[in-house]
């Protein structure tokens, strides 16, 4: 494989050459961009040499340089490997797809082919005749010293929360305090205020009724009416079954047909991939790709169409129903007329029309008895009672009321 010069321009330069040397002199860079020749050539034994073992270069961090594999120190200046040296990516070429010939087609290619994973570095020996490495030094042995933690008895470990199931369960507690809040000063926290009679009205009404005859019909006749008459009326319709007819009508019908079609299949053919070895150089073998290929054959598919189908219709009449219908009269006390009083204070009566004949009645109601109470800092308010409850209060007596921490008022004592 051939490698650019980014600094200078020269081109193909070959892989095992790590620095320009028909040009400007500097290292191979990192990021530099292999290619194929055309057609690609085997390797002289001498040049495998200068290649080493097939494994991706090493980039120096102080100058650039790239290295290789099994060199734990930059050729040109010495500084050693680290486990954070950049290594050059590895890819893999089909040569069915096209090899890049060229630096501007291995960036292009690139971009659609994935780089292997990288495996970490584990340093190796391995003569270089490019680059002699020295001696290996006595590896230093660190012992640490084991840390007294007695003193850090006393801190806790917390695991921490996540803001936002800290934001949920902080608003359900705030939540279910509100609701208790509002519970105890709705119905516990409660305080005692003087008010004072300032109304007393009461209404009632008198009702005289008066027992009259209506003429009414119906289906049957009350307890208390008495007839006058009956006779056969219509009280309905019968439907009545007069047998079933056959009946065409035109519905949409669906079949399924076979019909000729292009399908699509796939196959594995042999291929030549390279794998290049990141150092310049590249390893051919053989291998295979999926390929899709296409080919006659037949579908099943449902089409609609025109057609008739029958079914049975029911063949009915409507008769009427006669029942009897019966007239009748009956008697019914009826209000004809309302006599209401009203007043303030306790002295209640009622108005004193009374019932004219044995065909009227005298029909009192309960009425309804109101106090209202006031106070210098509570705004008038008004209660209902009975009459006995009513006659027990007097105007201006004053009485306790019972109020929640809102200004309901719960009880009048």
């Amino acid at each position: 494989m051939f490698w650019d010069c980014s600094y200078c321009g020269a081109k193909k330069i070959p892989g095992f050459i790590r620095e320009c040397v028909d040009g400007c002199g500097h290292p191979r860079p990192r990021k530099v961009n292999f290619y194929h020749s055309d057609p690609p050539t085997e390797a002289t034994s001498e040049q495998a040499a200068l290649f080493g073992r097939p494994d991706p270069n090493w980039y120096c961090g102080s100058c650039e340089s790239g290295n290789r594999d099994e060199d734990e120190r930059c050729w040109k200046c010495g500084a050693p490997r680290s486990a954070n040296s950049e290594v050059h990516e590895v890819r893999t070429y089909r040569e069915s797809e096209g090899l890049p010939h060229s630096a501007e087609e291995a960036v292009q290619m690139n971009q659609s082919i994935p780089a292997e994973p990288q495996e970490k570095w584990q340093p190796a020996g391995g003569e270089d005749p490019y680059n002699p490495q020295p001696e290996p030094e006595e590896p230093f042995t660190y012992t640490p010293k084991p840390l007294d933690y007695s003193s850090l008895d006393h801190f806790s470990t917390k695991l921490p929360l996540d803001p936002k199931s800290i934001i949920v369960v902080g608003g359900a507690v705030l939540g279910i305090i509100l609701v208790f809040f509002l519970i105890y000063s709705f119905f516990f926290k409660t305080h005692t205020e003087n008010v004072w009679v300032s109304e007393m009205n009461w209404t009632q009404s008198v009702h005289i009724e008066e027992l009259q005859t209506f003429d009414e019909g119906g289906w049957s006749i009350p307890s208390s009416g008495r007839e006058t008459d009956h006779y056969q009326k219509k009280s309905g319709d019968e439907k009545v079954h007069d047998g079933w007819t056959t009946e065409t009508f035109l519905t949409t019908c669906y079949k399924s047909v076979t019909v000729p079609d292009t399908c699509t299949g796939s196959r594995s053919v042999p291929d030549t991939c390279y794998r290049t070895n990141g150092d310049g150089s590249s390893d051919s073998y053989s291998c295979s790709k999926s390929e899709s290929y296409t080919y006659s054959c037949t579908t099943t598919k449902t089409e609609s169409y025109s057609c008739t189908d029958t079914r049975q219709v029911e063949q009915y009449h409507y008769e009427d129903v006669f029942s009897t219908w019966y007239e009748y009269d009956i008697d019914r006390w009826t209000t004809i007329g309302t006599y209401p009083t009203s007043d303030d204070g306790k002295n209640i009566y009622y108005d004193s029309v009374q019932p004219q004949g044995d065909k009227q009645r005298r029909i009192e109601d309960g009425g309804t008895y109101t106090v209202t109470f006031v106070s210098d800092d509570i705004e008038p308010f008004s209660r209902n009672y009975t009459l006995a409850e009513y006659l027990s209060f007097e105007t201006k007596q004053i009485h306790e009321v019972l109020m929640n921490a809102f200004g309901v008022i719960l009880e009048v004592r």
